[in-house]
Order: C-alpha cells, then structure tokens, then sequence
C-alpha cells in the first residue's frame, strides 16, 4: 500500500499560516453578516466581497498545498487592505471602528510570516488610508456614502489629516515592530535552547574516560580485537 502523501499543513509553521489565513475567511463572513446590521448599506458591495472571499479561500488552498512562498502573503495583504479601506471609504473613514483592523492585520502578517512583511503591511495600509482621507478631504470622492443616519457625513478638513493618518500610522507600524521584536527574541532563545540541548545530548554519549562517543570507542575496540577474540575467550 502506497503511503499517503503528506500536505502542507504537517509543518507547524503552516499550520500557522492556516490558522491565520483563516482570519481573512471570517473577515470576508463579517463582511457578508454581522457588519451589514450595522451599516446596512454594506450589502451593495457585496459583490465585491464574494471576489474577496473567493480570494480568501484560493488563499487557503495555496496554504494547504505548501505554495505560493512569498507572494502568497504580500498579495493576500493588499487584499485585506483593499477591502479594508473600501469598506471605511463606505461607511465613514474617519469616524467607523473598523480602521482598527489596520493594526490587526499588520500584527498578524508579523506573527505568521516575519517582521518586514509586517512593516510592509503597515506602511500598505497606511498608505491607502492616507490617500483615502486626501481624496475625500478633497472633495474627489464622497465621504461615507452608506453611512447610517447616526454617523457623521461630513468629510474630515484638511487639517485633520495628519493626526488621523498619523495616529493610524503610528499605532499600526509601532505595534507591528513591537510585536516584530518579541517574536525576533523568542526565536533566538528556541535556537539558543535547541543548541544547549544538541550540546547535551552529545556529552551524555561520550565515554567519561576517553572524552570519545562511547558507541564509536565500543566498536573500535572490538574490531581491534578481530572477530575471533570472543570465541578464544570462551574456549578457555
């Protein structure tokens, strides 16, 4: 019988990257359920969430199969992003909760995959905010078209803009870089530990005579001694 062959999702980190990538599925449901009972108007995009769902679950085929390396991330990324920052252009940018997920996003990318495509994801999202808020700061897009009546319609001045996209800013890179660093040193403490153990391993099969791994210093012995030593033994 041929063994079966192993997926992707054997390896610890990928199970990860599932775990993760899941995230983008639920996001993509929200997006379908729970955030139109909130902001009704949300269902006219729903089209454009389905496409983002679809993105969501070839993702997660990617990462079952153990493919797609580095783009996988960067292009999932942008694609949360997108989404992220049409559905704050919909519903009030300067005024919904959801501009919160920036900084989710960011440290999750920083978790799963490393710290500079967390900072990557960061400077992504900060960038699209920013040019969100010019444009309707500008007059060249509508502010919150589906917003609900309790949500303000007006469009944030001019002079607003730097401290919204600077706090955006600010906490999403911080917080990506934070969490950058601790993952950073846990991993050298797993290394140095996986070292420590490799080092014990290796003394605790050394003969405490010679200093020699006491199996090799067994098997030269014997084949010094030839293969007839053993029987001259017992025939005396």
């Amino acid at each position: 019988m041929r063994p079966k062959r192993a997926h992707a999702l054997t390896l610890d980190s990928q199970r990860l990257n599932f775990a993760a990538g899941a995230s983008r599925v639920f996001l993509a449901v929200a997006a379908l359920t729970v955030i139109p009972a909130l902001y009704p108007s949300v269902a006219q995009l729903r089209p454009v969430i389905y496409g983002y769902l679809g993105v969501a679950l070839v993702a997660q085929v990617l990462i079952w199969l153990g493919r797609g390396g580095w783009w996988r991330p960067l292009l999932g990324g942008f694609a949360d992003c997108a989404i992220l920052t049409l559905l704050l252009h919909h519903v009030g940018s300067a005024s919904s909760f959801l501009v919160t997920f920036y900084a989710f996003g960011a440290v999750l990318n920083t978790l799963v995959v490393g710290k500079r495509m967390g900072l990557t994801m960061s400077i992504v999202a900060t960038a699209m905010y920013g040019t969100l808020l010019s444009l309707e700061s500008s007059g060249v897009i509508p502010y919150a078209p589906g917003a609900p009546d309790w949500i303000s319609k007006t469009a944030p001045s001019p002079a607003m803009l730097v401290p919204l996209v600077g706090l955006t800013g600010l906490t999403t890179i911080v917080s990506s870089m934070i969490v950058g660093g601790l993952v950073a040193r846990i991993r050298a403490e797993e290394r140095e530990l996986e070292r420590a153990n490799r080092r014990l391993t290796d003394l605790s099969v050394r003969d405490p005579l010679t200093g020699s791994r006491s199996g090799t210093s067994s098997a030269r012995r014997c084949r010094r001694r030839g293969p007839g030593a053993g029987r001259s033994r017992r025939r005396t």
